[in-house]
């Protein structure tokens, strides 16, 4: 149920912030407009490698700005003043990282098709290893939920740590994770319905997602926490009794 509640919340937080989420939306579609307005009137007449070589960098550059929306997210879960000024300040802050993190998701990504293409091509029993890389894929899509948001936790970015904690995260709350993808992959459905909703409500709204997912995540963590320590007090009270 705390799958539910978190996108529920999330679509309340985007209504109580409408004007502010929708304007930063838009701002996070201009690199995707831009590209597209130069690349697609010649996809036709460009090589393939071209035309993926373009939405890497696309992906790359949208990396920023999926942080800046990110970090108003964070602000908006932990009931922090929001307003566009952290939207530009987290994207000049944490510019580089995003930048770096951007492009690893690429690489990795791009590892992981390639590599699934590759032994796709084969038959018999080294076929199978196509159902591992498929297994890594949908994992890998399913890390995108806490990459960014992992970023803007850190004291100090750090790109590998913040790839390293995501693939943790999906392994260690497979259920929570998965039902959480669904209903985002639900919404995006219903925005692609009507374009003007994916323009203007949709990377707001995943960033609300994705930003709150996590705060769950990491409140559980911190609750069990104390309860932990108490334990560990009580056996180590028992030990000196002894």
């Amino acid at each position: 149920m705390r799958a539910f509640s978190v996108v529920f919340r999330s679509i309340r937080d985007f209504y109580e912030e409408m004007f502010l989420l929708v304007s930063l939306s838009i701002v996070w579609w201009v690199p995707v407009i831009a590209i597209t307005v130069l690349v697609l009137p010649l996809a036709r007449s460009l090589p393939s490698w071209l035309v993926g070589a373009a939405v890497a960098v696309l992906a790359v550059l949208l990396a920023p700005l999926t942080t800046g929306l990110c970090q108003i997210g964070y602000r908006i879960a932990y009931e922090l003043r929001v307003d566009s000024s952290f939207f530009k300040e987290s994207v000049r802050e944490f510019f580089w990282p995003s930048v770096k993190l951007g492009l690893l998701n690429v690489v990795i990504l791009v590892t992981i098709i390639v590599n699934l293409l590759f032994y796709a091509r084969f038959p018999g029993t080294l076929r199978l290893i196509t159902i591992l890389w498929i297994y890594v894929l949908i994992m890998w899509g399913a890390a995108q939920l806490y990459l960014f948001p992992l970023l803007i936790e850190q004291q100090e970015p750090r790109v590998l740590m913040a790839v390293r904690n995501a693939a943790v995260l999906v392994l260690t709350r497979p259920l929570f994770t998965l039902i959480v993808l669904l209903l985002a992959f639900i919404l995006t459905a219903l925005c692609t319905v009507l374009p003007v909703l994916l323009i203007l409500i949709w990377p707001g709204l995943m960033a609300l997602i994705s930003t709150r997912a996590l705060a769950v995540i990491l409140e559980e963590a911190r609750a069990m926490a104390p309860q932990d320590q108490h334990r560990d007090d009580g056996d180590g009270n028992d030990e000196g009794e002894e």
